[in-house]
């Protein structure tokens, strides 16, 4: 199709939308200040963004009114993950609660973007962010039940989309502004995906200057150690990671490799004799404690006496559940996070 729909909204949320919602009482908490005389929630237009909306069989496409512009996109993107999170969080708002809103209200900034097919720096600008936003997520709430209100799969699987969609605008657009974080997000594409062989051939297909940029350099040989089962170089390489992004990232990969890790040391210092201290297990796996350790160690029933660790290759079982605690190690001081604005500026070293 070579004519695409241009739009011409200049609100967060097109009118018609906005009296809808309010009619039906559809309206999120996050976007009105007060209720009439009836109860019924009035919508605050400096608030109020548009939803998501799936598509449908036999719908018609949406008229120019109902599609935001470029400018207004790349405004919402700001005010969902700038004055909104800093607000919530003040007034003691759970995360989860955020992302939910969140997430569904950036799906529907993409499908504007592709609706108009809207390319060059405003949707490099706004996927960089979302990818951010994304990636911290699926961090933050890692410790979240299966099955209830945050899906890993779901949020990775939009990670990637925005990712892999991004990485080739940055193939295709020659303007130097597009391209200040592209070492942010290459290094981001290979921490996500780990040991990947496509992602490492991805890399090879770069040009040569990104190939000597430090950055890249490392997250390569992170990802070459991941992919020959080398943890101890993954774990080493993990200290190195001076972009918090990168560290959130990585964090997804650290139950396998913790798992391999304990697997392979049962094996290797296998012996009635030998008694691996406690501390150095904590610092060569990069974990929180020593009581980390410990409670890791015996989610695979390797056995732990007083300082130490009794490693037996017969004694490795695979643990009921996954265990996967945040690390202290990594800024989770949300303070920290905002004041910086983490998700809508450049790389923030820890």
């Amino acid at each position: 199709m070579d004519d695409y729909i241009v739009g011409t909204c200049q609100t967060m949320c097109p009118e018609k939308e906005v009296r809808l919602r309010e009619k039906e009482k559809l309206l999120h908490p996050f976007e009105y200040r007060r209720k009439n005389a009836k109860g019924t929630p009035i919508a605050d237009r400096s608030k109020t963004v548009k939803e998501y909306s799936r598509a449908a069989a036999g719908r018609f496409l949406p008229s120019p009114a109902e599609l935001r512009t470029p400018e207004v996109l790349s405004k919402t993107v700001d005010y969902l993950l700038g004055t909104l999170i800093r607000v919530e969080l003040k007034r003691g708002t759970q995360w989860i609660d955020i992302y939910e809103y969140i997430f569904d209200r950036l799906r529907a900034v993409r499908q504007d973007l592709v609706i108009q097919n809207i390319e060059g720096p405003f949707t490099i600008s706004i996927l960089e962010k979302i990818v951010r936003f994304l990636v911290y997520s699926g961090y933050r709430l890692c410790e979240e039940k299966p099955g209830q209100r945050f899906d890993p799969v779901i949020n990775d699987t939009h990670l990637q989309e925005c990712l892999t969609r991004l990485l080739t605008f940055y193939r295709e657009t020659n303007d130097d502004k597009c391209q200040s974080n592209r070492i942010e997000f290459e290094s981001l594409y290979q921490i996500v995906n780990l040991g990947s062989s496509s992602a490492l051939q991805h890399w090879y297909s770069l040009g040569p200057e990104l190939h000597k940029d430090p950055l890249l350099k490392t997250v390569y040989r992170a990802s070459t150690s991941y992919y020959l089962n080398n943890y101890s170089q993954v774990l080493k390489l993990f200290r190195q990671l001076a972009c918090i992004q990168l560290q959130w990232a990585l964090h997804r990969h650290l139950t396998t490799i913790h798992r391999n890790a304990v697997e392979i040391m049962s094996v290797a210092y296998s012996s009635k004799l030998c008694k691996y201290p406690v501390s150095k297990l904590t610092d060569v796996l990069v974990t929180n404690s020593d009581c980390h350790t410990i409670a890791l160690c015996r989610h695979y029933s390797i056995s732990v006496d007083g300082n130490n660790v009794v490693f037996k290759k017969t004694d490795f079982q695979e643990g009921a559940t996954k265990f996967l605690p945040k690390l202290s190690v990594i800024l989770d001081n949300f303070e920290e996070i905002t004041t910086s604005n983490i998700f809508l500026s450049v790389s923030h070293q820890s």
